[in-house]
Parts: C-alpha cells; sequence; structure tokens
C-alpha cells in the first residue's frame, strides 16, 4: 500500500523537524556541581519575545548602536564561519540587559556570582584549565576540559568596531552591571586567556562579547 503525503503535510513535518533541531540546540547543557550551563556560547538573533535583535555589520552600524545605546550582535570579523566553530555572537552590552530576555526561556545570563561558583566548585588553582576547551586555543597547555564547559576563545570586537583576539582570548558578558561606571566602563565581563585564572573585569557596554547562559532556578 503506497502513502501519498501532501504538500501540506511535508511541510508540517519539516516544521517539526526545525523546531525540534532549534530546540535541541538550546538544550544542549552540562552539569557542573549544582549548576546546569549552556554546553555552548549563546547563539540567537532574536529576544525571547520574539523581538529581532540588530546585526550590526559596519564598524559605523557597531558604534551607532553603541551611541544609541541600542542592542546589537555581529559575528567575529563578520564572518559566519564563527558562528558555530568558535564565539557563538558577539553581543553588546545592552543586548544583555534588555528587559525583552537575550536569554531564551528557562535560562539568564551568567552572573559574576555564578561564575564564581563554577571557579570555586572546580578548585579555584586549577578550574580555568578544566574550563578551557582541548581546541580553538592558540596554545593547548592546561586546555583539558575536564567540567565540559568547553570555553572557547573567541576574541571581542571593541567599541569602535574593531575585531581582536579570536583563538588567543574569551569574553563573556555578565548580567551585572557595574556600580563602579566611569569613563564608558560600566558593564562587568569575564576574562581568560589559555594560561590565565578566570579573571571579572570591566568593559565598554559597546564592546561586543560572547555570552554564556546558566539554567534558571
Amino acid at each position: 500500500m503506497k502513502i501519498k503525503l501532501s504538500i501540506l503535510t511535508i511541510s508540517l513535518i519539516f516544521c517539526v523537524i526545525i523546531i525540534i533541531s532549534t530546540e535541541d540546540l538550546f538544550t544542549k547543557k552540562v552539569r557542573i556541581g549544582k549548576q546546569v550551563w549552556m554546553e555552548h556560547n549563546l547563539n540567537v538573533r532574536k529576544f525571547r519575545n520574539g523581538d529581532i535583535i540588530k546585526r550590526a555589520r559596519s564598524k559605523a552600524e557597531w558604534e551607532e548602536a553603541m551611541k544609541n545605546q541600542e542592542p546589537a550582535w555581529c559575528y567575529f570579523n563578520n564572518k559566519k564561519r564563527y558562528d558555530h566553530t568558535f564565539t557563538g555572537k558577539l553581543y553588546n552590552w545592552y543586548a544583555v540587559a534588555d528587559s525583552r530576555g537575550l536569554a531564551p526561556a528557562g535560562w539568564r545570563v551568567a552572573n559574576s556570582e555564578d561564575w564564581s561558583q563554577l571557579v570555586k566548585f572546580l578548585g579555584s588553582d586549577v578550574a580555568a584549565e578544566q574550563i578551557r576547551a582541548r581546541e580553538g586555543w592558540e596554545s593547548f597547555d592546561e586546555c583539558t576540559n575536564e567540567s565540559g564547559f568547553t570555553a572557547i576563545p573567541g576574541g571581542y570586537r571593541d567599541h569602535s568596531g574593531h575585531f581582536s583576539s579570536v583563538k588567543e582570548l574569551g569574553y563573556w558578558w555578565t548580567s551585572k552591571r557595574s556600580i563602579y561606571s566611569y569613563s564608558g566602563i560600566d558593564a562587568d565581563a569575564i576574562y581568560m586567556d589559555y594560561e590565565s585564572d578566570v579573571i571579572n573585569i570591566r568593559l565598554d557596554s559597546g564592546s561586543g562579547l560572547a555570552v554564556r547562559c546558566i539554567k534558571e532556578d
């Protein structure tokens, strides 16, 4: 007996496959101690409510977004091949702080305390080497990724739109706005290179950094 599928049925099946694939992308996770982290950097184009986040390709577009305090994202070096290989997407802090919610439902952007808890659980002296991915870094010394966190050195984009340090440095926004705001340096971020500890720093809100999410309680 032959089964004929209508165009509508085929279309519905195709849509379900896409939805499942997208859901799977968001639910790849790793448990470390009592925390559940995304196993990858955030890679969304829309806020939780469905509103589209502006993509800023040129330096002028990136600077304009900073000037207007407008949420924006980009690929490293504006090349889509970095989308999965290294960074996910790079976001300015206005995207992180937007009330529409950058993280998918059930998740939130990790804050400084989340990162501190991660480091403490893994052991402060050896946490960074257990967090760093075994591939992607310029040097693979002390990159075991035993935790499964898979920190990738995705580099960053500065407030004027220049890209730098892919394969060398990893930066991630936290959801915390610094109380020591001055000279445009007003948001907390996490910094890591191939041999350093996990360090909390402050960066311009207009910088473009990766984002890692943690499961909501």
